[in-house]
C-alpha cells in the first residue's frame, strides 16, 4: 500500500515528517515544483483539492504566522 502525506501551507519545501511514499502539498502562491504533487489554492476561503480520506497524515507547519 502507498501512503500519502499533505503539507498544507507547504511553500517551496513540504515536510514529509511520517516518511510516507508520495507527498503532496498545497499552497496559496503560484509555483512550478518537480519533486512532490503541488495544488495551489486559498485554504481559507476554500475546501482542499483533494478527495476526502486520501492521505494518512496531514500537517501545517507555518501555516498561521
Amino acid at each position: 500500500m502507498t501512503t500519502k502525506h499533505l503539507d498544507i501551507g507547504c511553500g517551496t519545501k513540504p515536510r514529509n515528517t511520517f516518511a510516507c511514499d508520495e507527498l503532496y502539498g498545497v499552497d496559496i502562491i503560484k509555483q512550478e515544483v518537480n519533486d512532490f504533487i503541488y495544488e495551489q489554492c486559498n485554504v481559507v476561503l476554500k475546501p482542499l483539492p483533494f478527495k476526502e480520506s486520501v492521505f494518512e497524515s496531514v500537517s501545517a507547519y507555518d501555516f498561521l504566522e
